[in-house]
């Protein structure tokens, strides 16, 4: 009887064991159908996750379609000549669809009327002085042909063209030598003459937004202490290098986008490249680059505007090349002379557009002024 008993319970273990494998494998399989099937988890979730994305990407495109159109509409506006309101940095799009960047307080000049990239974007703030957009990378002319300008400190050859040999990329590469050079200081160096608040950051952010602005007239003087104008008024010549850079740099204070400063090297030759490219013909062999002072003596010396021929103007910027030699933060390595000037003046005829000069820390005189740069932050 013990023995029969035995039997009988394994025999009931036997039958739950068989029973409990079937009864898991009913329920893997409706798990893996749960999972797997046309509307299993598995598929729904991947269902979901490529809704989910096609209505991002949707939204996305809706709100690019949207900001395009307050773009257009603040291009518009700005195309008018009507003043910025908005707080944010304004986008402005111009015939052939070159973009430039409207700092807040400003608006695009009124006059001259062309108001297009390639010809020279002029604007202006709230008194009046204005500055010229110089653009970096990609531009169209007005054939629609696509021509590039990088931001570099350019040397030229006596024929007016790049020097490539010699043009450099970085703030301390030396541009001639061995001994004594050019290079832009950092804010870090030690140096006896002023130089720029930050080159590096100007490099960065010309190169973030596309372009950087120059003062549209050599500096004008003002009634007020340690300000500039870029008016139409008397030259600020007879100034120092540090006196100068402390009047373009104090132009705009305090501001979160954007940064008034005194003309660096990458500015003054970019700036001359852009008016090779984009500027026409001029006199010696048509390029600006060898463009010597039309005013040559002292009488016509101050003047902003030549009428006809005697016009210093290319791409609405006056006399990078006329009136006056204009200090820049560049440095030359000899201590003695550090302080460099660009350009050409009334009472040097031989001295070019593309030229540099140095001279000693204190030095002023009639023949020396100023111009300031603005990039955005």
């Amino acid at each position: 009887m013990k023995q029969k008993l035995k039997i009988g319970k394994q025999g009931i273990t036997l039958i739950a064991l068989i029973i409990t494998i079937i009864v898991l494998l009913i329920l893997s399989g409706v798990s893996i159908a749960m999972l797997t099937g046309e509307n299993g988890i598995l598929t729904r979730a991947q269902t979901a996750k490529t809704e989910t994305e096609e209505a991002q990407k949707d939204e996305n495109e809706k709100l690019q379609e949207l900001e395009d159109e307050i773009n257009e509409i603040d291009t518009v506006i700005l195309k008018q000549g009507e003043k910025a309101t908005k707080t944010q940095k304004n986008n402005y799009i111009d015939t052939y669809g070159n973009k430039a960047t409207i700092p807040e307080g400003f608006k695009v000049s009124e006059n001259p009327i062309e108001d297009d990239i390639n010809e020279g974007l002029v604007i202006e703030d709230d008194k009046g002085n204005e500055f010229v957009w110089i653009p970096v990378g990609k531009i169209k002319d007005s054939e629609g042909k696509t021509k590039t300008i990088e931001l570099k400190r350019y040397v030229f050859n006596d024929a007016g063209e790049i020097d490539d040999e010699h043009t450099q990329i970085n703030p301390s590469d030396k541009m001639f030598g061995p001994e004594n050079y050019y290079i832009e200081a950092k804010k870090d160096e030690i140096t006896v003459n002023a130089h720029a608040k930050d080159i590096e950051k100007f490099i960065s952010n010309v190169k973030r937004f596309g372009g950087y602005y120059i003062g549209r007239y050599e500096a004008r003087k003002s009634n007020e202490e340690k300000t500039t104008e870029i008016k139409t008024d008397s030259v600020d010549n007879n100034i120092t290098q540090k006196e100068a850079s402390e009047k373009a740099a104090g132009m705009y204070i305090d501001r979160n986008d954007y940064e008034s400063d005194l003309m660096n090297q990458y500015a003054w030759t970019t700036a001359i490249v852009f008016i090779q490219e984009f500027g026409g013909v001029v006199e010696n062999e048509g390029k600006y680059s060898l463009q010597t002072s039309k005013n040559t003596s002292f009488e016509e010396f101050g003047t902003y505007q030549k009428d006809g021929e005697n016009c210093d103007c290319k791409c609405n910027i006056y006399d990078m090349a006329s009136n006056c030699r204009e200090w820049s933060t560049t440095t030359w390595t000899e201590n003695g002379w550090p302080c460099v000037v660009m350009g050409g003046d009334f009472d040097h005829a031989t001295v070019k557009c593309g030229g540099r000069n140095y001279t000693y820390l204190d030095y002023k005189n009639k023949e020396y002024s100023f111009r300031p740069i603005l990039y955005l932050k």
